[in-house]
């Protein structure tokens, strides 16, 4: 899932983004694997959540505030085996 932050505002609240297709009695594994904030010293990929399909799809994703314009963050969602 790519998330593209176009044009910031002041006091812009954390996003929180439902996902769809996935199967709920599974669980996923959300990783981050890259942003245009990332800050010297921090990893490119991190774990974000570990959750079922059916909590990322009714409760969702919570994507930090991002500071500045056209900002992106991409994570990798996969299936715990």
């Amino acid at each position: 899932m790519t998330f593209i932050h176009v044009m910031n505002q002041p006091c812009t609240p954390n996003r929180q983004i439902c996902l769809c297709g996935l199967d709920p009695d599974k669980r996923y594994e959300v990783t981050r694997v890259s942003t245009s904030e990332i800050k010297d010293g921090e990893e490119e990929a991190s774990p974000v959540a570990e959750a079922y399909g059916s909590t990322l799809m009714n409760a969702g994703l919570v994507i930090p505030c991002m500071y500045g314009d056209f900002q992106s963050v991409l994570y990798l969602i996969k299936e715990k085996k």
